[in-house]
């Protein structure tokens, strides 16, 4: 039987998805995953979007507060009253401060890579992993469904009067709607 290239596509990502959720113990770190992305092809512009939001919004906040970012993310995604895709999500107007803060493009960072701090090219090198991984279907979030706003601490925002607080995590506050 032969099957078409999309059918295969969406059969070896359902695969990657299951290897990423039962990876044996024997596998360190991410090496299995790194691999396994490099041969499904995912929209780099989309991961590229996801990556420089995440960056920019949660690069101080660790491993955990990027998740929480890509959470939000992840639910506007699925969310009827946001845009379908990522790059839409991203640059929606005054949504993530970094758009109009002017902060430097993906592009631009990975050409200045070498003059970061060193734990911020780790939260780069994090930020696309967590991007590839949403694409891939193998992403999962850490904050309750319907969370699809938050702030940082230090803002109060009026709009947060009117949201269920579910998580603070770092120097961000985390809602949905009640």
């Amino acid at each position: 039987m032969i099957l078409g290239k999309k059918v295969l596509t969406i059969l070896f990502t359902g695969l990657l998805a299951l290897c990423l959720a039962v990876k044996p113990a024997s596998i360190q770190g991410s090496e299995l995953t790194d691999d396994l992305v490099r041969l499904v092809q995912i929209d780099k512009q989309e991961r590229d979007c996801i990556a420089e939001t995440l960056y920019h919004e949660s690069r101080g906040e660790g491993l955990k507060g990027m998740i929480a970012v890509a959470s939000v993310l992840e639910e506007r995604k699925d969310h009827p009253d946001y845009p379908s895709t990522y790059c839409k999500i991203s640059k929606q107007p005054w949504q993530f401060s970094f758009r109009h803060e002017g902060k430097p493009s993906l592009k631009v960072l990975e050409k200045r890579i070498e003059r970061l701090p060193e734990q911020d090219k780790v939260m780069l090198q994090e930020a696309k992993k967590i991007a590839e991984r949403m694409l891939l279907g193998a992403f999962r979030g850490i904050l309750p469904r319907g969370t699809v706003f938050y702030h940082a601490k230090y803002v109060s925002p009026s709009w947060a009067r009117e949201m269920q607080r579910v998580a603070v995590i770092g120097q961000h506050i985390f809602y949905r709607k009640t």
